[in-house]
């Protein structure tokens, strides 16, 4: 998409808002603490808003792309979000 304004009025529409309460079933959530893409405040109101079993993992300084973390051996965060 080229217009940057029509992004973000689709992007808008792209949220948990009203459905994260839905989620009942345990959830690993895992960020960036410096997310340009999903700020902290955003990414901490989902995870109160869950309510079933949560854990949230926050890496510090980084950003958005998890390729291999020092945290987790060096491996892919990924593989620990999706089983």
């Amino acid at each position: 998409m080229e217009d940057e304004e029509a992004f973000d009025r689709v992007a808008d529409g792209f949220t948990l808002k009203g459905h994260a309460n839905k989620i009942q079933c345990p959830a690993l959530m895992v960020t960036c603490e410096f997310d340009p893409l999903n700020p902290i405040e955003q990414t901490e109101a989902v995870y109160e808003a869950l309510s079933g079993f949560r854990e949230l993992w926050v890496f510090k300084d980084k950003f958005h792309i998890l390729r291999s973390v020092e945290a987790v051996g060096g491996l892919s965060v990924y593989s620990y979000v999706a089983h």
